[in-house]
């Protein structure tokens, strides 16, 4: 659970750092008085929004672990005070990991929080001054043996937990995840083909479902450096207020088959889809293609091509197409020497929609151009 994320702290005044070993106790002790700015993540179950911060806070971060073989134990302790009355958000809990053989691992963690929000309704609806608390634990086991491999995971966070320094983006939900392969090396063509299966269930506090998800599929290394990877995905997901169904095929076919060739790829997905827009079932496709290719000893050029597009019955009950968005991108980097480069960037990004689809209102079509230029000179001391 990623209590600690430094990116939070977004403009620091100053800070101070301890690290070192006590009794065979590695810690770490970090204090930052922090400005403020940015944004603050505001966690639900089925989604999360942002809220500005623009006051300033004094934020504490511990850390300790004691190894014990191949094992350890540790804690983690954070505390965000926020200046001129603007709450505070303070988070503890123990942490470890088991490793009972060679192919077996166990970790675990539980987190208690306590948190008044600021009292600023001006910037978020739930910030009002209100006093919450809550916990948040995981627990999995991993199993990686020649052949067989499998994992599964319990995780629960309550509706009251909060990581103001850390990035939590989803509270209030239970979750078990899991699956399974079986793995072997054959010669020739293919190096290694394994079959897997993953299986998701994820519910809100209250039981309510938020997504079920199964996954069987295989994938397989190749001559080239060749991956190759082809799946089934049946899936229910809550769009809005209700679960929709959603069944694709989906694929990835990677190579690296010359120096000149040095990556080629293609991956994406096919079958009914989403419209979480307007909470209704689709049709879609989507393909992803990316090419690394080196023409010469100096120049790299990188090109990325992608598609989206869904479809789905309007009130006559005829097919059409919702949406079709894309993105275009080439980068090319030429190397004159070991400390002199220069790199271009290109990317083209379009979303075309039809209007008359769409509950809200919405633009027919959209698209943004960005390029960037860069000369870098390697300064060494």
């Amino acid at each position: 659970i990623q209590a600690v994320y430094t990116r939070t702290i977004t403009a620091p005044d100053w800070g101070g750092r301890l690290t070192g070993k006590e009794g065979g106790v590695r810690y770490t002790v970090l204090v930052v008085d922090d400005q403020g700015g940015g944004s603050v993540v505001l966690p639900a179950s089925n989604g999360s929004s942002f809220a500005s911060q623009d006051f300033g806070s004094t934020v504490f971060i511990a850390r300790a672990k004691r190894d014990m073989g191949l094992s350890f134990l540790g804690a983690i302790a954070t505390d965000r005070e926020a200046r001129d009355g603007n709450g505070y958000n303070r988070v503890a809990g123990p942490d470890f990991q088991w490793r009972p053989s060679g192919e077996d691992v166990v970790t675990g963690q539980l987190l208690y929080s306590d948190t008044q929000t600021p009292n600023r309704p001006d910037l978020a609806d739930q910030w009002t001054g209100q006093i919450m608390s809550g916990h948040a634990g995981q627990l999995q086991w991993n199993h990686n043996a020649t052949h067989l491999d499998w994992y599964g995971q319990f995780r629960d966070l309550s509706d009251g937990f909060r990581a103001d320094s850390g990035f939590v983006p989803q509270v209030g939900v239970r979750e078990v995840f899991g699956g399974g392969g079986w793995t072997f090396r054959p010669t020739g063509f293919l190096t290694r083909f394994r079959g897997f299966f993953n299986v998701d269930h994820q519910t809100d506090s209250a039981g309510g479902l938020i997504s079920r998800e199964f996954n069987p599929g295989f994938g397989m290394d190749t001559k080239w450096n060749g991956f190759v990877q082809l799946r089934y995905m049946d899936d229910r997901i809550l769009a809005g207020t209700q679960t929709i169904g959603r069944r694709q095929f989906g694929y990835t076919l990677q190579f690296s088959p010359s120096r000149h060739f040095a990556m080629i790829s293609v991956d994406g997905t096919s079958g009914t889809d989403i419209d979480f827009d307007n909470s209704r079932p689709g049709r879609g496709n989507t393909i992803n293609l990316n090419a690394l290719v080196r023409p010469g000893e100096h120049l790299e050029l990188a090109l990325v091509q992608n598609q989206q597009f869904l479809n789905e019955d309007d009130a006559s009950g005829a097919d059409r197409r919702l949406f079709v968005a894309r993105v275009a991108r080439l980068k090319g980097t030429y190397t004159f020497t070991a400390r002199l480069f220069a790199r271009g960037i290109a990317q083209y990004v379009s979303t075309t929609r039809d209007p008359s689809l769409y509950i809200s209102t919405v633009t027919a079509r959209s698209g943004d151009f960005s390029g960037s230029a860069l000369l870098a000179y390697k300064l060494n001391w």
